[in-house]
């Protein structure tokens, strides 16, 4: 039994080291632009603690968005509950966990839900989060989003007056 462990061991190691030094770097998935997004939002109501953070949740008012496959309006439906680490308060620039549900009505008259999630980035200067996107609909013209990779880029406006608003961009990730 000692001599099966030990040729074992040996197959396994000299496999395992051959295929190591055979491994070629992965080929990342490209993203191509969907469309780009402006949020309306509401004032922030704060729910309060629990046991996963602190609560606070933000209307969506309303919104727009436009690109190549996708464009029309959002409807004041839907809001954010995001998450906020008790260690940092209530400051969204040290902690801020997205949970966005909403629902886009397409330009033709279309819906489809969305949601959005992720935490935010350290990118300071610019105030960015990335998200996770998922997208679903019964349209047959837009059933394609169902099965879609996205990834949103959430920017804030650093511009006075204009705190309730959000811009964003969404990309769909492809082999």
């Amino acid at each position: 039994m000692k001599s099966f462990t030990l040729l074992a061991g040996l197959l396994f190691s000299s496999t395992a080291s051959s295929a190591v030094q055979g491994i070629k770097s992965p080929k990342p998935p490209s993203l191509n632009h969907l469309c780009s997004v402006n949020f309306t939002l509401g004032d922030a109501i704060p729910i309060g603690s629990g046991p996963r953070g602190i609560r606070l949740v933000i209307p969506i008012l309303n919104g727009t968005f436009w690109g190549p496959r996708l464009k029309g309006t959002i409807l004041p439906i839907g809001a954010d509950w995001a998450l906020l680490d008790p260690k940092y308060g209530l400051d969204p620039d040290k902690s801020f966990t997205a949970d966005v549900r909403t629902t886009f009505k397409t330009h033709d008259g279309e819906f489809i839900q969305i949601t959005l999630s992720g935490e935010r980035q350290s990118d300071d200067a610019r105030k960015r989060t990335l998200v996770r996107i998922g997208m679903e609909t019964g349209s047959e013209r837009y059933y394609w989003v169902n099965s879609l990779v996205g990834l949103g880029v959430v920017t804030r406006p650093a511009e006075e007056g204009r705190e309730f608003e959000l811009g964003m961009e969404f990309w769909q990730a492809q082999l």
